[in-house]
């Protein structure tokens, strides 16, 4: 069975920053360079680098902590 794009393990981390009309958006890590910067591909297909500040890990499952 193959999974969506969508998926959470396709797609782990969101993107915080208000960049590029990006915020809140599922992204993937393509690469990790150096100076805490990283090359991210978004569900549409659009990559850009940033920092890995920028990005949080999704929640899976939304359970209260």
């Amino acid at each position: 069975m193959q999974e969506s794009p969508t998926t959470p393990q396709v797609f782990p981390y969101i993107y915080r920053w208000n960049r590029m009309g990006r915020k809140g958006q599922p992204c993937a890590v393509l690469v990790r360079g150096k100076m805490n910067s990283c090359l991210v591909m978004f569900e549409d297909g659009f990559t850009a680098v940033t920092s890995r500040n920028a990005l949080r890990r999704r929640k899976i499952g939304g359970g209260s902590w």
